[in-house]
């Protein structure tokens, strides 16, 4: 749970000063989706971070061993988050955390000698901290690197409870003295200390670990979901900067050339989260799609069959034409078992529908077709082709249904351990030279 929920934590904290390279992907995140993943999270983080150890001490006769420091906070609203553009920062404040420490003791002097332990409680009023983010680069990409700074806390109320078989009373002054000074100051420089440490290498070693480099889209077409640069802060939200080059996954990665300008956020957008899709990423999926023969298998009422795009028969295209999505193809769908299918030629205008999430999927998109235009159409019947006029009447609808109801796949992205979301909701709008998606989700 920690290792799934710790990046999401983290994610949303990261910062940075300027884009170096234009992402074809762009994610906004607002404020509503930080508020949520406090909720979700809140407690994996002190699980994480919140336990500390003290170095052995001696100090005079006087000896401690095996000190251990727990923090732990059960009320997410505790957590406060604030945004700061102009240092590039998101400033974290958690307020009322419980403090509490152990240590073993020991005590001799002459033909003394006594031990127990103690504990120390407190209430750290107020933890501050600002979480920065850096690139690190990692072959030819990058990916988020943390950093806790100007970590600060206040300790009150502070109690103590010594545990002293057979004391001598002057000793147990004198112990208890020593603790409620030195001791208490050790423990606040070990907070002080070790905490931001943990963050920036734990966090760091995470997000090496689950931050996805490469997703598939399908077959051998795999898209770049690496960052460009650092993530940028807002006034009231971050832009996580995302490559989104489609390639050939046997091939490799390459980026072609480099995208376009985009907005990078709608102030006016309802959704909880935006996604911004530059027409660089339609563009390498048509250099991908047109660089070889794929195929698709599915199955229709238990039969397999076989979707062909082949760029020695005709290329793809895909584009946005007045705010619609379109597609020029020469598909083939063939039923080995049959010897039947169809091949043909046309522009499709697609009408992709965001569907919500599941307890698998964070979301799915539903492709049907809004207008078939038919250019050539061939009926494959037995193994024997059949050359049709695609203006012949029924053909054009009743492919329509075929390909909408039996053909067409629903896309489902899966949850992943570093985004484990569920969108309960979506829109998308169309522009020239991107699209737009707001979406609202729940952690899950």
């Amino acid at each position: 749970v920690i290792m799934k929920s710790l990046p999401i934590l983290l994610l949303f904290l990261f910062i940075t000063s300027t884009l170096a390279e234009n992402p074809a992907i762009v994610a906004v995140v607002e404020k509503p989706v930080i508020d949520k993943a406090r909720d979700q999270y809140f407690g994996d983080f002190f699980t994480m971070f919140g336990s500390q150890t003290i170095p052995d001490m001696k100090s005079g006769d006087i000896k401690t061993s095996g000190g251990t420091v727990s923090l732990t906070n059960d009320a997410p609203s505790n957590l406060e988050v604030s945004f700061d553009k102009e240092s590039n920062s998101i400033i974290v404040q958690i307020k009322n955390t419980h403090m509490s420490s152990k240590v073993n003791w020991k005590y001799k002097k002459s033909i003394i000698s006594v031990s127990g332990s103690a504990t120390i409680t407190s209430t750290l009023s107020n933890i501050k901290m600002n979480i920065l983010l850096d690139k690190v680069a990692e072959e030819d990409h990058y990916l988020p690197q943390v950093k806790a700074t100007n970590f600060d806390f206040s300790m009150s109320g502070t109690g103590f409870r010594l545990k002293c078989s057979h004391c001598p009373s002057e000793v147990e002054k004198l112990i208890s003295k020593w603790m409620k000074g030195d001791l208490i100051d050790t423990i606040e420089k070990q907070i002080r200390s070790e905490v931001p440490k943990d963050i920036n290498s734990k966090g760091n070693q995470v997000i090496k670990e689950v931050y996805p480099r490469i997703f598939n889209l399908l077959g051998n077409i795999d898209i770049s979901t690496v960052m460009t640069d650092v993530i940028t802060v807002g006034d009231d939200h971050v832009e996580v900067p995302i490559d989104g080059t489609v390639f050939l996954h046997d091939k490799g990665y390459v980026r072609p050339h480099s995208t376009e300008n985009m907005p990078h956020f709608n102030p006016e957008d309802p959704g909880e989260m935006q996604l911004f899709l530059n027409d660089y990423l339609l563009e390498t999926l048509d250099d991908v799609v047109n660089a070889e023969k794929h195929t698709f298998e599915e199955k229709l009422f238990g039969m397999k069959y076989e979707v062909a795009l082949d760029p020695e028969i005709g290329s793809t295209s895909l584009s946005f034409i007045d705010g619609d999505f379109y597609i020029d193809a020469t598909p083939k769908v063939f039923f080995e078992t049959l010897k039947s299918g169809v091949e043909f030629e046309a522009q499709i205008k697609m009408n992709p529908d965001i569907l919500n999430g599941s307890s698998e999927d964070m979301m799915s998109i539903n492709l049907s077709i809004d207008n078939l235009s038919l250019k050539t159409f061939k009926l494959i019947m037995f193994g024997k082709v059949l050359d049709i006029d695609p203006s012949t009447k029924l053909i054009n609808p009743l492919l329509k249904i075929f390909l909408n109801y039996g053909i067409l796949p629903k896309i489902k992205i899966p949850k992943t351990k570093l985004i484990p979301l569920k969108v309960t909701g979506s829109e998308v709008d169309f522009h020239e030279g991107y699209s737009e998606l707001g979406i609202s989700f729940n952690f899950e």
